[in-house]
């Protein structure tokens, strides 16, 4: 497989970009895109350890991104992905940027000064993040862009019961109350609920502290999972 590209954004919300890096790396050359959809932070996302694989095994020459910084934001974890690429022979080449290259000291410098200006961005916005959560907190106001069903947004950040899906989601309650199974009032929302979840997706909305009235904040401290 002559060149592999590899695409990526954070979250769903900016997946609407995601076919246009695609479409820029198909158009550079790539027979094979694969694509992620997860915070450049972690180092186990689905689509990036595939890649990897199939760097190890010797099934890709070229590996084409758009930036560097779609390959990670963590400078360390990116540094050892291009070791990796060089040891096993395959150039890395950014679309906006050209070559990275870690075989002579110019380009271990370059690739550096490129993978730890990604995790500082990365560190920054996270800080004005952080900080601007902090006033959201302290104001009971609502963080995040997606609300739970029942609810919408209203002024000011705040959420509201939305005229509705509020009077489905207080019948869905009911039923829980009486049947008792996440699987068996997924199955009856099927026959009249707008909103048709999983049984999974069930019982995380109703275990969400959002549904008894609190702002979900914080993340859940057994998945890591935004309770929004």
């Amino acid at each position: 497989m002559p060149a592999v590209g590899y695409a990526r954004v954070s979250t769903d919300d900016q997946a609407g970009s995601l076919p246009a890096q695609v479409s820029r790396l198909q158009a550079a050359g790539c027979s094979h895109v694969i694509t992620d959809i997860e915070t450049g932070r972690s180092t186990d996302r689905d689509g990036l350890l595939e890649l990897m694989a199939m760097v190890r095994a010797g099934q890709v020459t070229e590996l084409l991104v758009t930036r560097v910084d779609r390959l990670g934001r963590d400078a360390a974890y990116t540094d050892a992905l291009l070791a990796q690429c060089e040891a096993h022979s395959v150039s890395v080449r950014a679309l906006d940027g050209g070559t990275i290259e870690t075989a002579t000291p110019q380009g271990f410098l370059m690739a550096r000064l490129q993978t730890g200006l990604a995790e500082m961005e990365s560190r920054m916005l996270s800080l004005r993040l952080r900080r601007q959560f902090s006033v959201y907190r302290a104001e009971g106001r609502h963080l995040r862009r997606r609300k739970p069903f029942g609810y919408q947004g209203g002024p000011d950040h705040r959420l509201q019961p939305h005229p509705d899906h509020w009077p489905q989601a207080l019948r869905v309650i009911e039923e829980l109350r009486i049947q008792g199974s996440f699987s068996g009032v997924a199955r009856w929302m099927t026959q009249w609920c707008e909103w048709t979840p999983s049984a999974c997706n069930l019982q995380n909305w109703f275990c969400n502290p959002v549904i008894r009235g609190h702002i979900g904040h914080h993340r859940d401290r057994n998945t890591g999972k935004g309770w929004n």
